[in-house]
């Protein structure tokens, strides 16, 4: 019973996991750079890039845009997807 209670204590900071920073591709930096925290829309293409893969719109451009390009480890604890 004692070690179920040390498991349930809160360990110490210099124990506890320090998440890893995410870095975006390099081919997607200066786009990402450049993208207006503002209304409006977004769209992905392919590699042939003539046909888009996807269209979005968004009251925060900038956030939307990163979310996609984020898996659920990287996102923020406090949101889900």
């Amino acid at each position: 019973m004692q070690s179920a209670v040390q498991n349930l204590m809160p360990k110490p900071v210099s124990q506890l996991e320090q998440p890893h920073a995410f870095e975006y591709p390099a081919h997607l930096r200066a786009a990402i750079e450049d993208l207006p925290a503002c209304p409006g829309v977004y769209t992905f293409h392919g590699q042939e890039g003539d046909l888009p893969l996807y269209i979005g719109k968004s009251i925060n451009l900038r956030g939307r845009v990163l979310s996609h390009l984020r898996n659920p480890d990287e996102a923020s604890p406090n949101i889900s997807q």
